[in-house]
């Protein structure tokens, strides 16, 4: 079961910047991210790629930037890229699938 996918309200229905036309928050919840505090501007959370260390939190979400950055592999994404990343697919595809869910 797929969860909404929100749409950022300051790029609702804009082309100029695909890459922050979605929520990093939603899409990083979608692609299964488990987020401490995801009410908060500065969200700590597991890295899915490197794993952390046990009980560490080494990666950070940015909603304000809508931005992924993980302190350990020194790895930073936006939604369209973290999504990407997480399922193994170019840019363009994780575009259009993120517009799927949100439709």
């Amino acid at each position: 079961m797929k969860a909404a996918l929100l749409l950022s309200n300051q790029h609702y229905g804009r082309r100029d910047n695909i890459y922050t036309e979605f929520s990093i928050v939603d899409v990083a919840r979608e692609c299964g991210i488990h987020m401490k505090d995801p009410t908060r501007r500065e969200i700590r959370c597991r890295c899915p790629f490197c794993g952390n260390g046990r009980g560490e939190l080494a990666a950070s979400i940015n909603s304000d930037k809508g931005l992924f950055y993980c302190f350990r592999c020194d790895e930073g994404y936006n939604a369209v890229t973290l999504y990407a990343k997480i399922y193994g697919i170019d840019t363009k595809e994780a575009y259009n699938e993120l517009l799927k869910i949100a439709a």
